[in-house]
């Protein structure tokens, strides 16, 4: 997810800004390189969680319309497609995301801000409208919606780039604002490589099995995350997926279809 040209712009702004702050340590700024890298992982879960939010907001609406056509006993009926996208609810399951998230203390609470806007430009976009008056609705329908979505409305966003501002101070985060569009076109790859369904279920005998094809040297990649974890890529009973490895508590963290993160992205080579 963080490519070469990020990494090589990151390295040239930690060295201008070591030479030309003589009390700066090299300690300090390989530090400063470290979090900085970090911080923009972080984004990428951040952004990709903003279709939970969304999601949540577009689901609060029609309960008030529900409440609003109750009170008026009109017979209006609501159309959940958005609320129900397929998609959008492999992302509210994902274990993953809901780890990283937890851990890291990230969440949306100081920039909810800009839902409401965002929310109110995509209701009024010909390819949300479009979207729900469809006769029919695949799952590749419920992708594309949310990769025009982060194309047409996210990018050079001017209420999400304040919010991400605000964010940034109360998470004492950096460089989420500059970074915003290059990881929102990274989600867009993101989207566009799901596939409905991923059927991998960790019980005790295939959590084994995994771990003992980690511990082979079976994977088809591996890309180290932390000093600990390592991300490998492996297939098992015919599935390609990303399994995070603990080498040092040697256990078995999760798993997650390949399609979740661009692993050839990472910084490995």
């Amino acid at each position: 997810m963080i490519n070469r040209t990020m990494v090589r712009t990151r390295v040239i702004q930690t060295l201008f800004a070591y030479y030309k702050d003589g009390d700066k340590t090299v300690t300090g700024a390989r530090k400063e390189l470290t979090k900085s890298f970090a911080d923009t992982y972080d984004l990428y879960f951040v952004l990709l969680d903003f279709v939970n939010e969304l999601t949540a907001y577009a689901q609060q609406q029609i309960e008030e319309q529900i409440g609003r056509a109750r009170a008026t006993h009109s017979g209006w009926q609501p159309n959940r497609r958005f609320t129900q996208n397929r998609f959008a609810q492999q992302i509210f399951d994902n274990r993953a995301l809901r780890t990283r998230m937890q851990e890291q203390h990230l969440g949306w609470d100081s920039g909810m801000s800009a839902v409401a806007e965002i929310y109110k430009k995509m209701t009024e976009s010909d390819f949300y409208r479009q979207y729900m008056d469809a006769e029919e609705c695949s799952y590749e329908d419920d992708k594309r919606v949310w990769r025009l979505i982060y194309q047409n409305i996210l990018a050079n966003n001017e209420a999400l780039e304040e919010a991400l501002d605000e964010m940034e101070l109360t998470l004492d985060k950096s460089n989420w604002t500059t970074d915003a569009d290059v990881v929102i076109s990274y989600i867009i790859k993101t989207i566009k490589r799901f596939k409905e369904r991923f059927g991998i279920s960790l019980e005790p005998n295939n959590i084994r099995e995994i771990v003992n094809i980690i511990k082979r040297g079976g994977a088809k990649k591996s890309v180290k995350q932390t000093n600990t974890r390592t991300v490998h890529v492996l297939e098992y009973h015919g599935i390609e997926f990303a399994a995070v490895y603990n080498h040092q508590r040697k256990h078995l963290h999760t798993v997650f279809p390949v399609e979740w993160m661009d692993i050839d992205e990472y910084v490995n080579e």
